[in-house]
């Protein structure tokens, strides 16, 4: 599944393009990315946790 998750996704991207005036954000702070970095691990389960 995630083999054919990842080429629906590169297909549907090479398909659908980018959407004008769309603004992406990012940690402006290593304290941001690491806050979030850790969020992230918690949702996709405590396994990953000790990382």
């Amino acid at each position: 599944m995630t083999t054919y998750t990842a080429w629906y996704l590169t297909i549907a991207s090479l398909i659908h393009g980018q959407i004008d005036g769309v603004e992406h954000s990012g940690p402006s702070t290593m304290v941001l990315y690491f806050t979030r970095a850790t969020n992230i691990l918690y949702t996709f389960g405590g396994h990953a946790v000790t990382v």
